[in-house]
C-alpha cells in the first residue's frame, strides 16, 4: 500500500477522534470545537497515555510559540515538554515555529522565568539538577512535509543539550512519526517494582553462575525454592503498588479451568507438601537483582521489575488459596513447608538483543503449554492492542489475549457492561443489529479478521484462510492482519462485522441454515464499489453507506442477501456443492448475473453506491 494512501486513512481517523473529543469534552472546554486544540488532547489521550481527566491539567496553552502542554512521568524521572501543529496533510511546517519551540521554552525554564506553569518550571527545576532525568522536547506536525532545516535544527539542539547534566534531546514528530507512535510503542508511565524474594536457607537458592560455575551463560539466572506465601507476598505487593506482575505473559489468568482446580485443590488438601513435586514452577524475567540479604531463618534476594513470564496461572491460584480469609500467622503455619520452584532471568532489556532475547524466553516457555501460535501473534502486535482500546472507546470489548475473556468477565462491573451496550448500540441499530447483553459486545479478533478480510478480498478468501490469519509467518497475517488499521477505519471495522452478525443471524433462521453466506454478503460490498479501490475511497464509499438512515439501509442489505442466494442457487444449478463453492474464489459472470436480476430491489440512490457499471 502507497505510504500516503496509508497516511491519508490514518489522518481520516484523527479526524473521527477529534470529532468524538469535541463531543465528550466540550462540556468542559468549549476550546476542543476548535481542530488544532483537540488536537492536543489526542496527542496526550493516545500518544502519552494519559488519563482523560488529567488532559486538562497538562495544557499550559497552545497557538504560539512557545509550550503548549507537558506529561511528567515522575516513577520513570521523565519530562516531555510538547508543542503540537495540526495542518492539512501536505501543509509544510514553517522553520520559525520549531526555531522558537527550541530556544524560548529552555530559555525561561533555566532562568526560572516561565510564568505560564509554575508546576512545570518546579518539575524542570528539580529534573535539570538530577543526572537520572530524561527530558524531551516533542514537535507533532499532522502534516508530512517539513524542510531539511528542520532536521538541522534539531541535530544542532541536541549537539548543545549535551552540555546539560540530564538526558536532553529534541524530537520533530510528523504524520509518519505520529503513525508509528499510534500503531506501536506509545510513551506510558512504567511502574516500578523492588521486591524481596525470600528462600529459607543457602541451599535452596542457587546462582548458576556463582555456584554452578557455568560458562558463556546469555543471562543471570537464579533457581529459587521459595514458600507459597513468598509467591502470595509479591502478589500482593504488586497488586497494592498498581504494578502490572503478568504485563508480559502469554497466557495471563484463564479463570476457572481444570489446571487451576487442580492447584488450588492441591493447595487445599493434606497433599499440599508436596506441591513442589506436582508444578512446573514460575519463570519470572527482571531488569536487575539487588542485594542479598538474611533475617533469621530467611534469606532474601532484591529483583527489580519482576515479571511473571510463565506460571500465571500458578501465581493466581496460589493467591486464590492464600487470601482466602486467613491472616498472615494462618498462612506463615499453614503453608511453612509448602514450596514452588522459581526461575528468575535477569534480562537488562536495554539493547535490541536483550530485546529479542526476553522474546524468545517469553515464547519458549510457554511453548510446553500448548499455546497456539496465535496467541504468540496477537500478544506481541502493539496494532492489536491499539485496536482494543479504540472498540473499547464505543463499547466494544476486543479480545486478543487468551485471558480477555477471563478479564472481561471478572473486571468489569454489571454497570460498566450495561453502559457499553448502551453505547455499542448507537453503531450497530442502525445497520439493524440490537446488542442485547454484554456478550454481544464481545469480539474475537481472528473472527473480527476474518470478517474484514472477505471486504478487503474475497468471500471465499475468509474461509480458506480462516488459520492464517494469526499465523505469524503467513502472507495475510504479514500483508493484512498486522496491517488492517491501513485498510478499514476502526468505525468500519466495527460496522462491516456486525452487519456480518446480522447475516450469521439470519442464516442460522433460514430453512436451509446456509443462506444467506455472510462473508459472501460482506464481500459483495467491495465489490460494488464505485471508483478505485484504495484504503481512502473505499472508507469514504463506506462511511456513505452506512448513513443511511435505516430504511434505505435495509434496502441495501435486502438486496445484497438476495445476490447471496441467487449465487447459491446458480452455483448448485452449475452442479457446484455449496460447501465446495464457498472456497472457491467469486464467479463474477453469476454475480452480474444477479446483479442484473435483482437490481430493482433499491432504489437509484442506494444503487449508485453499490454499482458496478457507468
Amino acid at each position: 500500500m502507497p505510504l500516503d494512501e496509508k497516511l491519508l486513512t490514518f489522518k481520516n481517523e484523527i479526524q473521527n477522534g477529534l470529532a468524538e473529543i469535541s463531543k465528550n469534552y466540550a462540556y468542559i472546554d468549549e476550546k476542543v470545537n476548535k481542530p488544532e486544540y483537540a488536537f492536543l488532547y489526542w496527542v496526550l489521550m493516545n500518544l502519552y497515555n494519559i488519563d482523560e481527566e488529567m488532559v486538562a491539567d497538562s495544557i499550559t496553552e497552545y497557538n504560539d510559540k512557545a509550550i503548549d502542554c507537558f506529561v511528567h512521568y515522575e516513577d520513570n524521572k521523565e519530562l516531555y515538554i510538547i508543542q503540537c501543529k495540526y495542518y492539512g496533510i501536505d501543509n509544510a511546517i514553517d522553520r520559525k515555529d520549531v526555531s522558537d519551540f527550541l530556544q524560548s521554552p529552555l530559555s525561561a525554564l533555566l532562568n526560572g522565568s516561565y510564568k505560564r506553569s509554575k508546576k512545570l518550571q518546579k518539575i524542570f527545576s528539580n529534573a535539570i539538577d538530577d543526572p537520572d532525568y530524561k527530558i524531551y522536547f516533542h514537535f507533532y506536525s499532522s502534516s508530512t512535509f517539513y524542510s531539511v532545516d528542520i532536521d538541522n535544527l534539531i541535530k544542532r539542539f541536541n549537539s548543545d543539550a549535551r552540555q546539560y547534566n540530564p538526558f536532553l534531546q529534541a524530537e520533530f514528530i510528523d504524520l509518519k512519526g505520529i503513525y508509528e507512535l499510534y500503531y506501536g510503542k506509545s510513551y506510558k508511565e512504567r511502574k516500578e517494582l523492588s521486591f524481596d524474594l525470600g528462600t529459607v536457607n543457602r541451599g535452596t537458592f542457587a546462582s548458576l553462575r556463582e555456584e554452578y560455575d557455568i560458562p558463556d551463560l546469555r543471562c543471570e539466572a537464579y533457581y529459587i525454592i521459595t514458600p507459597v506465601f513468598e509467591i502470595y507476598r509479591l502478589y500482593y505487593t504488586a497488586k497494592k503498588a498498581g504494578y502490572q506482575l503478568f504485563e508480559e505473559n502469554i497466557r495471563e489468568f484463564l479463570g476457572e479451568s481444570t489446571v487451576n482446580k487442580g492447584i488450588i485443590d492441591t493447595l487445599k488438601s493434606s497433599e499440599r507438601n508436596n506441591f513442589l513435586f506436582y508444578n512446573n514452577g514460575i519463570t519470572m524475567i527482571c531488569s536487575k537483582v539487588g542485594k542479598e540479604e538474611n533475617h533469621g531463618k530467611m534469606r532474601y534476594l532484591e529483583i527489580k521489575n519482576p515479571q511473571v513470564v510463565n506460571g500465571c496461572q500458578t501465581v493466581n491460584s496460589i493467591n486464590a488459596v492464600l487470601s482466602d480469609g486467613q491472616s498472615d500467622k494462618e498462612i506463615q503455619q499453614n503453608y511453612q513447608n509448602v514450596f514452588v520452584m522459581v526461575k528468575v532471568l535477569v534480562i537488562p532489556d536495554r539493547s535490541e538483543e536483550d530485546k529479542a532475547f526476553y522474546q524468545d524466553v517469553v515464547k519458549y516457555t510457554n511453548r510446553q503449554n500448548a499455546v497456539p501460535d496465535k496467541v504468540f501473534s496477537a500478544n506481541g502486535q502493539p496494532v492489536f492492542t491499539r485496536i482494543q482500546s479504540e472498540f473499547a472507546k464505543r463499547g466494544f470489548f476486543l479480545r486478543v489475549k487468551q485471558s480477555d475473556k477471563n478479564k472481561f468477565e471478572s473486571e468489569y462491573s454489571d454497570k460498566q457492561k450495561a453502559d457499553m451496550v448502551k453505547k455499542a448500540n448507537e453503531y450497530t441499530k442502525k445497520i439493524g443489529y440490537e446488542i442485547k447483553t454484554s456478550k454481544d459486545i464481545c469480539i474475537d479478533l481472528e473472527k473480527l479478521l476474518q470478517v474484514l478480510i472477505a471486504y478487503i478480498k474475497d468471500g471465499s478468501f475468509a474461509y480458506t484462510k480462516k488459520n492464517t490469519v494469526l499465523k505469524q509467518n503467513s502472507d495475510v497475517f504479514k500483508t493484512i492482519s498486522i496491517n488492517i488499521q491501513d485498510y478499514i477505519s476502526i468505525d468500519n471495522m466495527i460496522r462491516l462485522y456486525y452487519l456480518y452478525c446480522r447475516t450469521e443471524q439470519e442464516k442460522k433462521q433460514s430453512s436451509d441454515k446456509r443462506t444467506p453466506i455472510p462473508y459472501y454478503v460482506i464481500s459483495f460490498i467491495s465489490y460494488h464499489l464505485d471508483g478505485d479501490h484504495s484504503s481512502v475511497n473505499m472508507n469514504r464509499q463506506l462511511d456513505k453507506l452506512f448513513s443511511y438512515d435505516e430504511a434505505a439501509f435495509n434496502d441495501v442489505y435486502r438486496y445484497l442477501t438476495k445476490l447471496s442466494n441467487y449465487y447459491k442457487e446458480s452455483s448448485q444449478k452449475k452442479g457446484v456443492e455449496y460447501n465446495v463453492m464457498i472456497k472457491q474464489k467469486i464467479d463474477t459472470a453469476i454475480l452480474d448475473d444477479a446483479i442484473s436480476t435483482y437490481k430493482t430491489l433499491v432504489s437509484d440512490k442506494e444503487f449508485r453506491m453499490l454499482k458496478i457499471d457507468g
